[in-house]
């Protein structure tokens, strides 16, 4: 199906006239929250073979926000001991000046 050169004008014209109507992908972000520095957690079944503790020294020393515990077998935090385990690996961790905000648990199938 051919366009007539009058309609592609048209439609060109009425496009080109919205485009400042647009929103920007930057409009989501302020000015603030660009300026603040990014959170990074480090992952800690890459340090499963050392305790908690040391795992938060590491990722402190590395420069991370804070330590990412797995909650996984074979992981700093045993599903069937998450009860008594984590919270004594909170204050292991925040001893060492690090931080836990964030717990990856084994996906369920």
């Amino acid at each position: 199906m051919a366009i007539c050169r009058r309609k592609f004008i048209k439609n060109v014209g009425a496009t080109v006239m919205l485009i400042p109507l647009a929103t920007s992908p930057w409009s989501f972000f302020s000015i603030e929250e660009l300026n603040e520095p990014l959170e990074v957690h480090l992952f800690s079944k890459h340090l499963h073979f050392i305790n908690v503790k040391e795992a938060a020294q590491i990722s402190k020393e590395l420069g991370f926000s804070g330590l990412d515990l797995t909650e996984r077998p074979k992981g700093h935090v045993l599903p069937e001991n998450v009860e008594t385990n984590l919270p004594k690996a909170i204050p292991d961790i925040k001893v060492v000046g690090s931080s836990c905000e964030r717990i990856t648990l084994p996906l369920m199938t």
